[in-house]
């Protein structure tokens, strides 16, 4: 018996399949805002927990060898074959997809960065783009906030999140339209340590590959509410880390603000995903990413028009930033 679960992020539908009630149980957490029930779908994700079955791939040239993956391409079907740990089966033409592992916890990364590389190309192509940021609504503003990898985005957005008047847009990747609107993103906040303001559950672990665990908190469990920013003004703030004890934040200009989009939102930087899924390396497809490339640039430059940017110089504090960037937000 298979148990499954059904998606609709942004108008892409998207069916997970799997006799592991685990692994449907995971990505239903991770992926509860989109939840939907579905009888067909554009995308159809099997997760085989079982060992790779010998010689289920034909014999292929490689196309590509990456640190992660050797990928194969025959005709309109991609393998993607992780040195004997995993192995994906993906049919561009009819959407179906296999994924096989032994490992429920390389099939639930795997199933996770699938979902998201199939929907955020989908998404890019109706000029809906995700910025690698996070985005809170206070003061009747809007505020995206963007910050290098590793760069303490989470533990500011938990930092903001203590604030009762404060509403999430998305603790990761807000998106963008191409009129520079912002639309929310929710999915969950992954930590390796669960602050002590949360109230202490059984909270999933999604346990990686190349990167250290995460405990997975919803976001409901921050009791804070989804919004769907309206008219409301857009700041844009970009953030830096630094070792000072005082935080700050002044005008950027708009060289700091472009480089900043380019970074996280036209080339995507920090977004989840993978490129083996996103990328069909033909030329049809080449002229599919060129049009994205413009989509996204165009989109950016929209947000920046409509926004107000800072920088925003953070210190050693994460609980100073949060309480200094609240206080001068009312007054930007």
């Amino acid at each position: 018996m298979h148990h499954q679960i059904g998606l609709k992020i942004f108008g892409t539908s998207i069916i997970i399949r799997s006799k592991n009630i685990e692994c449907i149980k995971m990505l239903g957490h991770e992926f509860q805002f989109f939840s939907t029930p579905l009888s067909s779908a554009k995308y159809n994700i099997l997760l085989e927990l079982s060992e790779i079955p010998a010689g289920i791939m034909p014999r292929l040239f490689s196309k590509k060898i990456s640190q992660n993956s050797i990928t194969y391409d025959d005709g309109s079907v991609r393998w993607n074959d992780y040195f004997g740990k995993a192995l994906t089966y993906l049919d561009y033409q009819t959407g179906h997809a296999i994924i096989y592992s032994p490992s429920i916890d390389f099939i639930h990364e795997l199933a996770y960065l699938m979902i998201l590389s199939l929907s955020g190309k989908a998404m890019d192509q109706q000029g809906l783009h995700k910025i690698h940021a996070c985005g809170i609504s206070y003061a009747d503003k809007n505020i995206i906030v963007s910050l290098p990898s590793k760069g303490g985005k989470t533990t500011l957005f938990l930092e903001l999140c203590k604030q009762p008047d404060v509403k999430l847009i998305s603790d990761d990747t807000p998106v963008i339209d191409s009129q520079g609107s912002i639309h929310p993103f929710p999915l969950r906040v992954g930590v390796e340590v669960i602050p002590d303001w949360i109230a202490k559950k059984d909270f999933p672990v999604f346990k990686r590959e190349k990167f250290s665990d995460k405990f997975l908190i919803p976001l409901q469990d921050l009791n804070r509410s989804i919004y769907s920013p309206s008219n409301n003004p857009n700041l844009f703030i970009i953030g830096l880390r630094s070792s000072g004890d005082y935080p700050q934040i002044y005008r950027a200009t708009s060289l700091q603000a472009f480089k900043a989009l380019f970074e996280h939102m036209i080339i995507g930087i920090g977004l989840p995903m993978v490129v083996e899924y996103f990328v069909k390396n033909d030329l049809k497809d080449w002229i599919v990413l060129f049009k994205i490339f413009c989509k996204r640039t165009f989109a950016a430059i929209a947000f920046w028009r409509k926004s107000r940017v800072y920088f925003f110089i953070m210190s050693s504090d994460p609980k100073a930033n949060a309480e200094y960037l609240l206080n001068r937000v009312k007054d930007l």
